[in-house]
């Protein structure tokens, strides 16, 4: 390895013979050092290779060899060496399948999320109709009018259908019963409603 240091004219006319020499401006001296061995980073190169890393608009980015080589001033070669070497690419692809693996639990765990919250307001929903299709019956009771053929029909297919809703936000099946209460499959259910004569 070279170095050069600035030295003064007048140093080297004063030097001994032979070493003097006539100057007459500012040189340098070259002192001549054995080159070591260089010592690179192995384990941030290897790191940055095998885990890569997350680029300006935050996704993570897998360098290649020579991406890690240029950035780190080593020899391609060497970096190829030492990869086989210590099995980089077996351990980057395993990473690989772990971040993957993690990103899918991640969008798993946020659609759950958002599906719990739809259930609910979907619960809300039913609970709401069906105690517009029950106030409806109830009005009827209390006035002892019996309701029009059209005007029970749209109550049936909307109870029903609020039903409907409310077992799919519980998770439950909605193929049990008709509109009238009959059995469908191998379960029946029963909703009990205020007579339109006001009789039980």
């Amino acid at each position: 390895m070279l170095v050069a240091y600035p030295i003064s004219a007048n140093l080297l006319r004063n030097l001994p013979p032979p070493l003097n020499f006539p100057v007459d401006k500012v040189t340098f001296l070259v002192l001549m050092y054995p080159m070591g061995k260089i010592r690179h980073d192995w384990p941030a190169i290897k790191a940055e290779y095998v885990e890569g890393g997350i680029d300006e608009k935050g996704n993570r980015a897998w360098p290649s060899m020579e991406d890690v080589a240029q950035k780190y001033g080593v020899r391609g070669p060497s970096v190829r060496r030492e990869a086989a070497k210590g099995g980089w690419l077996q351990q980057r692809a395993s990473f690989v399948t772990k971040v993957e693996q993690a990103r899918k639990e991640q969008k798993s765990d946020e659609l759950a999320g958002k599906a719990a919250e739809f259930d609910i307001k979907c619960l809300k929903v039913a609970e709401a109709g069906l105690s517009h299709v029950a106030r409806h019956y109830q009005l009827a009771a209390e006035a002892k009018k019996p309701l029009p053929a059209g005007e029970l029909a749209q109550l049936s297919a909307a109870q029903k259908n609020y039903q409907q809703i409310g077992r799919l936000a519980l998770g439950d099946s909605t193929e049990k019963v008709d509109g009238a209460g009959t059995m469908v499959g191998n379960k029946i259910e029963v909703v009990f409603v205020n007579s339109p004569n006001g009789s039980d």
